[in-house]
């Protein structure tokens, strides 16, 4: 008797971690990378922290920037995001949000250039390099940049095999 008790402790308490760390792993579905350039928008920029904030739940997600100029965010969540990036010890803000569509997986792209004279951020609607998750690609999902500077970048990107997703490649 015992040790069926035991058992069905022990299933309970297995049960029970699997199926939450199901519903964890169902809120985790995405990426965002991208490079970072100075106000002139070719110089690469190393040490700067993107910062992305989620809107709704004030959740934050950050990295900071390798000597080419590239970041990746990971485990991201579907939904709106405020940016800002900071560099030496300034902030600049991005004037839109960014919106991550609620699917399975998503990669959004993004590069940015620092503009000093008024300590915003502006997304670039061009071809940056970026670190990125292996086979992101391979989910052929949607994904969508939002903002007010967004529109001229693209509204969505459909994410086809081996074709990387940017506001330029639609």
């Amino acid at each position: 008797m015992l040790k069926k008790t035991l058992l069905i402790i022990i299933f309970l308490l297995v049960f029970a971690v699997f199926s939450q760390r199901g519903t964890i792993s169902k809120d985790i579905t995405g990426y965002m990378g991208g490079q970072v350039f100075d106000n002139d928008e070719a110089t690469p920029l190393e040490n700067v922290t993107i910062v992305i904030k989620h809107v709704e739940k004030n959740i934050t997600f950050s990295d900071i920037s390798s000597k080419d100029g590239t970041y990746f965010l990971k485990n991201l969540i579907p939904g709106l995001y405020t940016v800002s990036l900071i560099y030496l010890q300034k902030e600049y803000k991005y004037q839109g949000q960014l919106l991550a569509e609620a699917k399975d997986k998503f990669y959004i792209k993004a590069c940015w250039a620092l503009k000093h004279e008024d300590q915003t951020a502006k997304l670039l609607g061009r071809e940056c390099k970026t670190r990125q998750p292996v086979a992101w690609w391979k989910q052929n999902k949607v994904i969508i940049i939002g903002g007010t500077a967004a529109a001229a970048a693209a509204a969505a990107i459909i994410l086809k095999e081996e074709e990387e997703a940017s506001p330029n490649k639609p």
